[in-house]
C-alpha cells in the first residue's frame, strides 16, 4: 500500500463520517436517530448511513453540526469528518499520558471484534500473539505496560498514512525489572473500517529488548 505523509487538503464534496463521534454527540444531546432526523431535515436512514461511517454530502454534514450546535453543544464539522490520522494521533498521545488506560479511554473508536497482531518470540514475551476482541486489547496493553514500564519522555511520532491505514513510528525509552533500557523502534500500524479501528499490528524492536534483557540476568 502506498503511504505518504499527511499533507493538508482541502475539503472534498462527499466525505467519509466519524461514525464514533456523530452517535456519541447524538447520545449527548439524548435525542433517537428518528428525533435527530426530524430536527436535522434528514431522513432516519441517512442518520444510520451516517453512524455507520458511511459518505456523505459535505454540505449535509456541515448541517448535522448546526443541529447539533442548536441542541446547546457547539459542534465544529471538523469533529463529523473521519480522520484517521487525528485518530491515531489522539491514541498515541493517550498512550503517552495513560498507558494501559489508553484503550478504556478511546473505547468509542474501536470495532467490537477489533484484532491486534504482536508477532513476536513467545518464548521472551508473554504478549505474543493474536488478540481478537476490545477486552482483549485491553489485557494486551495491560500486560505490555506490567512488562515495560515508559520513562516520562515526549514521544518523536512520524505518521504515515494511506487508504484507511495509518502509521505511527516512533522510540521510545522502557524500564524493565528496574533497568533501563536502550531506545526502542515502535512502529503500530492501524487498520480502519466503516470509520472504526478494526486492527492493529504492534511491532517494536524486541530483538534489541530480549538481547539487553538476557545479557542483564546472565
Amino acid at each position: 500500500m502506498d503511504l505518504s505523509t499527511r499533507n493538508n487538503q482541502t475539503p472534498k464534496r462527499f466525505c467519509v463520517v466519524n461514525a464514533a463521534r456523530m452517535r456519541e454527540l447524538r447520545l449527548k444531546c439524548g435525542c433517537s436517530q428518528d428525533e435527530l432526523a426530524r430536527r436535522s431535515g434528514y431522513t432516519p436512514r441517512l442518520i444510520r448511513k451516517a453512524e455507520s461511517g458511511g459518505t456523505l454530502n459535505y454540505a449535509t454534514i456541515a448541517d448535522l453540526a448546526e443541529t447539533f450546535t442548536a441542541f446547546g453543544t457547539e459542534v465544529r464539522i471538523e469533529e463529523l469528518l473521519f480522520d484517521p490520522v487525528a485518530i491515531v494521533k489522539e491514541f498515541i498521545e493517550a498512550y503517552e499520558r495513560l498507558g494501559a488506560e489508553c484503550i478504556r479511554h478511546l473505547a468509542h473508536y474501536f470495532s467490537p471484534n477489533a484484532k491486534l497482531e504482536c508477532l513476536v518470540d513467545p518464548q521472551h514475551f508473554l504478549f505474543a500473539g493474536t488478540w481478537i476482541g476490545f477486552e482483549q486489547l485491553i489485557v494486551f496493553f495491560q500486560t505490555f505496560c506490567q512488562r515495560y514500564c515508559r520513562l516520562p519522555e515526549r514521544l518523536l511520532v512520524v505518521y504515515l498514512w494511506g487508504v484507511e491505514c495509518v502509521s505511527a513510528r516512533f522510540e521510545d525509552w522502557l524500564v524493565s525489572d528496574s533497568v533501563e533500557l536502550p531506545a526502542l523502534r515502535f512502529n503500530w500500524h492501524f487498520q480502519f473500517q466503516a470509520g472504526m479501528i478494526v486492527q492493529i499490528d504492534f511491532e517494536f524492536d524486541h530483538f534489541t529488548a530480549s538481547k539487553y534483557q538476557s545479557t542483564r540476568t546472565r
